[in-house]
């Protein structure tokens, strides 16, 4: 079983990353990651979430925090989908900035630094990447397309790309947003909510490359998932029930 580290301490920067089953890409990405923050000289967290998964990442997770003290796991026993194992690592977040990205390898880790830059330069409450460049395939990029075109037609927010990693935000406005989505719809949920909350928010375009190991876990159903949010979410913002913090 994986040590499961559950002490905290405050740094500059806490990301954490959602792993599902992805034994091929788990060692190189929190160390790729590791590495650039460290050449970067940040006080920096890296938060693994084995999220239910029932292949070898545990155990890759555990010979990881041996060699890599930064890097703290929560274990998900089932998992119950990218919302609510990103959630469960961003609760348990040291960093005066907390933020997330998916485990696959899609988004450099310079890219991220570059993001992280962007946000503190600025004074951003919340930023994120915007996949300027895509290498994830004719059928990922027309369904994103889709799915931003109607998220614009509902809601009002400067932020366009929905689905851009790494998403970074203020932890005091993180525990203003409160986030509940356990399926993709967070990405949607803390843009939503960000936006209502303040305009310090921003994008840095990026290259989004091509998945090289292991597979998506996005499916046929993530669709209809993301479009039935998209209502339920639209009546709350009329209703006024979105479900901020006091």
């Amino acid at each position: 079983m994986p040590r499961e580290n559950t002490y905290k301490i405050k740094t500059e920067l806490s990301i954490v990353m959602p792993f599902y089953n992805e034994e091929e890409n788990v060692e190189k990405v929190c160390e790729d990651l590791s590495k650039e923050f460290a050449r970067e000289k940040i006080d920096y967290e890296i938060i693994a979430v084995n999220n239910g998964s029932f292949d070898k990442t545990p155990e890759l997770l555990d010979k990881i925090v041996k060699k890599i003290p930064q890097v703290k796991i929560i274990t998900v026993k089932v998992n119950q989908g990218f919302g609510w194992g990103v959630i469960q690592g961003l609760n348990m977040a040291s960093g005066e900035y907390i933020g997330y990205m998916a485990g696959d390898g899609q988004v450099s880790p310079s890219d991220v630094m570059r993001v992280f830059k962007k946000i503190k330069n600025e004074n951003w409450d919340f930023g994120q990447g915007r996949r300027a460049k895509r290498d994830d395939g004719l059928i990922r990029k027309i369904s994103s397309l889709g799915f931003k075109s109607i998220f614009h037609l509902l809601f009002q927010s400067t932020i366009y790309d929905i689905g851009g990693h790494p998403k970074i935000i203020k932890k005091s406005l993180y525990k203003k947003i409160m986030p509940v989505s356990k399926d993709w719809f967070l990405d949607s949920e803390i843009i939503l909510k960000s936006s209502y909350l303040t305009n310090k928010v921003g994008e840095v375009p990026l290259t989004f490359k091509k998945r090289e190991k292991g597979r998506s876990n996005i499916k046929i159903r993530t669709v209809s998932e993301m479009l039935k949010n998209m209502i339920k979410w639209k009546i709350k913002m009329i209703k006024g029930k979105m479900g901020f913090s006091k």
